[in-house]
């Protein structure tokens, strides 16, 4: 752990990618000591992450949880010397890394980055009182997001509730939502994929269905209406999407995506309800048979 200490400290290229996987805590103590209480390794150390533009970082749950304040602080003098950051990502060592309200997420949470666009957040479930806040610090350059895994823990809120925030305190250009907690594997898996790869470059279907994770971008984007038929996923299959006929209306802006490819995914969306039964609420209605022999009639 010394020679990784000393690494950083005698390196004289500029770093501007720093991968971090797990955090390794022992670098800021010495012998149980803070690197804070020694002023000129302190300074050293900030100064050779000032031109780190790229930032990953994987958090062990076990060790976070017993963190003492002196080496929280640490850590947050050490990230916060970051001020070129552009890219951050964290991730957990779990499948659900728990991130409560710590001293280290408090800590975290207070640092700006005055050029951060991008953030990936995956496998720490994040409290939203903290997250919310951090990133409407940082709106003005904010431009890409991540989640999921269960990134973001909000018991008092919906999943509609949260993607209505983002869409009226940020400007994103690119969403890729995936917070989906579901107890049985989806019937079509294109529906439920990622929508970019870790280069924010679109990613390539074998399927002709578009991903619900689209469709939540478009939302926050401001260029389609709530295209889902509940505000949350469902606890057993995941996302319910509204029928193509209501998710065509609810276009503000076509600009971004083939109508064409939207009507021939239209079995895609109705057979969630055909095969689970038609006693959901679609679009305000109780009964979706009722509302297609309807349609049908008219």
């Amino acid at each position: 752990m010394h020679r990784k200490r000393k690494l950083i400290h005698d390196t004289q290229v500029p770093v501007q990618k720093l991968v971090l996987g797990p955090l390794p805590i022992d670098c800021f103590t010495s012998r149980g000591i803070p690197f804070t209480t020694n002023r000129l390794r302190q300074e050293s150390l900030q100064n050779a992450v000032t031109n780190i533009e790229d930032l990953q970082v994987k958090v062990q749950q076990l060790r976070m949880l017993a963190l003492g304040l002196p080496v929280v602080n640490s850590i947050g003098l050490f990230f916060g010397s970051m001020c070129n950051l552009r890219s951050l990502k964290l991730t957990g060592d779990t499948e659900t890394t728990l991130f409560p309200r710590t001293k280290l997420s408090m800590t975290f949470c207070r640092i700006v980055w005055p050029h951060l666009e991008t953030f990936r957040l995956s496998g720490i479930r994040a409290n939203e009182i903290e997250l919310l806040p951090f990133l409407f610090k940082h709106s003005i350059t904010f431009r890409r997001l991540h989640l999921s895994n269960n990134a973001i823990s909000f018991p008092d809120s919906s999943h509609k509730d949260i993607l209505t925030i983002l869409k009226d305190q940020l400007e994103l250009q690119n969403l890729e939502y995936l917070v989906e907690d579901r107890l049985e594997r989806p019937r079509d898996e294109d529906l439920h994929r990622p929508i970019y790869d870790i280069d924010w470059k679109l990613t390539q279907s074998s399927g002709s269905s578009i991903p619900n994770a689209k469709l939540l971008e478009m939302y926050v984007q401001g260029k389609s209406l709530w295209p889902m038929a509940d505000d949350s996923p469902n606890d057993y299959m995941g996302w319910v999407r509204l029928p193509v006929e209501e998710l065509i209306v609810g276009l503000v802006d076509a600009s971004s995506i083939d109508i064409g490819t939207l009507l021939e995914d239209e079995w895609d969306s109705d057979s969630y309800y055909s095969y689970y039964g038609s006693s959901m609420s679609v679009g305000g209605m109780s009964d979706f048979d009722d509302w297609v022999e309807e349609t049908e009639y008219n």
